[in-house]
């Protein structure tokens, strides 16, 4: 999809039902009932990584069906429930590390738990989409390159903004902007530093 239809798809999703609802839907990227999204990718990782990005940051419970954290993969019935693979030299460890930093980032910020959401940047040409949560002091703002580029590209905002998944300086705003950097196929969190916090 394009990054528009993409963002389309999104919003009429939650225009869909009230904000007390989305934020608790089930939001699954596969399950028992279906193909695991791995298998669905090719087994392209870094599309997992986008995905899994998306669903810690987007509103509603994310559930992992087991094994995704550590790369299983398998098509339809009966192969999404193959058995977990618990011979540790056989799981990604660097996916599960990522797994592992998504969750501590969502359950730190009151913007990703219970925050509204509002799309702001759509850009075909370079297939990058990103939106913000907000909720009180507490923002946050994801971007998601699902391009095959390096991007970078600014976005209206204001404050300093730190990286949480790279873990990079943190950035400010020029000229009503901050100035974000992405590598292809790659998403990142930016947290906005609120008054009083450290």
């Amino acid at each position: 999809l394009a990054a528009s239809e993409f963002g389309c798809r999104l919003n009429r999703a939650l225009a869909l039902y009230p904000n007390e609802t989305n934020l608790r839907m089930y939001n699954l990227l596969d399950s028992h009932d279906t193909a695991r999204f791995l298998y669905e990718a090719g087994g392209d990782k870094a599309r997992l990584r986008l995905a899994a990005a998306l669903q810690m940051t987007f509103p509603g419970s994310p559930a992992i069906f087991y094994g995704d954290e550590i790369g299983l993969s398998g098509g339809n019935d009966p192969d999404c429930r193959l058995a977990m693979e618990w011979d540790e030299e056989k799981q990604d460890k660097e996916l599960l590390a990522l797994y592992r930093k998504l969750i501590g980032i969502r359950r730190e910020s009151p913007s990703l738990l219970r925050g509204d959401f509002r799309t702001c940047l759509c850009d075909d040409s370079s297939n990058v989409y990103a939106f913000r949560r907000t909720c009180g002091e507490d923002e946050s703002l994801v971007v998601l390159n699902a391009g095959g580029e390096p991007v970078k590209t600014k976005i209206a905002a204001e404050g300093t903004w730190t990286p949480r998944i790279s873990g990079r300086k943190p950035v400010s705003s020029e000229s009503g902007g901050i100035t974000v950097d992405l590598a292809p196929c790659s998403a990142e969190i930016y947290q906005k530093k609120a008054k009083g916090r450290k």
